[in-house]
């Protein structure tokens, strides 16, 4: 930091002479020179013992002096007293002034100076905008200070890896075949036959009040966050705040509109700022909601004043229930999504045939397929044979096959993805298979 303000490597010994000095260097100069004259070191006079809090006013009062003087002519510079570890979310970004000598204990608070970078600025002056927002929408400005204050955006290289196909869809680099298997592990499957009868009285009730059945909301749960057991690493507000900066030209402004509404959940108690984590989407808890449906369908069902998707199993099963139920139009008359199914012989007219859901056809009762060829892999699965269905063969004749029912679109509506709806369709069947294996057994 010494080099690059111009001055020798040792704080107490003098400066490299120049001839010349324009108001760039004079005012750069200055500041250094004032911060010398307060800070006791080797060479130098020693500063004042009359207290910690007076030597320290003074010193970032003559450095925000100087910086003012030199504005003008050098890059902002924004100087910071930081009395707290952890103050600044983005440490990679601070540049210490190394060469400054020890000082004691209580002296003076620390002093740490960064330069802002052109993207930094850019995203300074957008969270301004945001701020402005929250208080429009009645967000408290002590919640507001607490979230904003010292945030940074992700390094670009983070946004990039992030951004990359691979990580936004992850089926897109698998088979359908590979995808399925990977979802509906045997794993995932014990587990869930478990949880299902460890937790039975409690998915029955949410059924009767929200008509979805157990099995679909263990599949939809155990996909999402392996139970609860992965719900995501990221400082939300941070995530939402860099993907709302670097695409601030959407039309919609859909992640700076999921910023606030994340900024609202903390001011509204239902979880302290460093417990807002999720994916890197900002999708939140167990369910993984995005904000602003947290605000629309996250249900308070153990009644404790908050509606905690993060650690309440019965706002968790509610919350998914009403989600289901009210936005993605869940059939509680038809109680599966669909089926995995085999298709035998050429007896199926090509006009029946769909791929992924966006090229299904025209639906048929699924009597129709099970006249023509069109058999479900469990042998003892009863098809409602009156239920509207579409066949689904996303990588033609030689991939898998799946019968898709009415609910299959809510489960779509869930997260829109072809395959995700298959595989939690399938895991909710294998789910029941095992648990009524089990109780076989016994």
């Amino acid at each position: 930091m010494s080099q690059a303000l111009g001055c020798s490597p040792r704080w107490g010994a003098e400066p490299t002479r120049r001839t010349g000095f324009g108001p760039r260097q004079r005012s750069i100069r200055s500041l250094v020179t004032c911060i010398r004259c307060v800070s006791p070191s080797d060479g130098a006079p020693d500063a004042p013992r009359g207290g910690a809090k007076s030597s320290g006013r003074t010193l970032l009062r003559i450095a925000m002096g100087a910086a003012t003087v030199a504005a003008p002519w050098v890059s902002p510079f924004v100087a910071s007293t930081v009395t707290q570890p952890g103050v600044a979310r983005a440490a990679t970004t601070w540049k210490s002034m190394k060469d400054l000598p020890a000082i004691e204990p209580g002296a003076h608070p620390a002093l740490t100076v960064r330069e802002l970078t052109p993207r930094q600025r850019e995203f300074t002056a957008w969270l301004d905008g945001v701020r402005e927002e929250c208080i429009r929408r009645g967000i408290s400005e002590e919640t507001v200070g607490s979230c904003f204050n010292e945030l940074e955006p992700l390094p670009e290289t983070v946004v990039e890896k992030t951004a990359s196909s691979h990580v936004l869809n992850p089926e897109k680099n698998l088979s359908v075949e590979a995808y399925l298997r990977r979802m509906v592990s045997k794993d995932r499957v014990t587990k869930g036959a478990a949880l299902l009868v460890e937790h039975a009285e409690l998915l029955n009730e949410v059924e009767r009040e929200y008509g979805v059945p157990p099995e679909i909301l263990v599949a939809i749960w155990g996909i999402e966050s392996h139970f609860g057991g992965f719900q995501g690493e990221h400082d939300c507000i941070r995530a939402l705040a860099t993907l709302g900066f670097e695409h601030r030209h959407w039309k919609g402004d859909y992640f700076g509109n999921e910023l606030v509404e994340a900024v609202r959940i903390i001011d509204e108690g239902h979880v302290p700022p460093e417990d807002l984590v999720g994916s890197w989407a900002g999708a939140l808890g167990q369910c993984q909601f995005m904000p602003s449906n947290f605000h629309r369908y996250a249900v308070d069902k153990d009644d404790d004043g908050r509606a905690d998707i993060w650690r309440s199993l019965p706002d968790v099963f509610a919350s998914m229930a009403n989600f289901l139920k009210q936005y993605c139009e869940w059939n509680p008359n038809v109680r599966p999504a669909g089926f995995r199914v085999t298709v035998e012989g050429d007896q199926l007219p090509e006009d029946v045939i769909g791929g992924w859901w966006g090229e299904r056809k025209t639906p048929k009762p699924a009597s129709y397929f099970l006249w023509n060829g069109v058999k479900p892999l469990h042998n003892t699965l009863r098809l409602p044979r009156s239920a509207e269905s579409v066949l689904l063969m996303p990588e033609g004749k030689d991939g898998p096959a799946f019968l898709a029912l009415c609910n299959f679109r809510a489960i779509m509506r869930y997260n829109p993805s072809t395959n995700y709806a298959m595989a939690v369709s399938m895991l909710a069947q294998e789910i029941v298979d095992e648990v009524a294996a089990v109780r076989k057994e016994a």
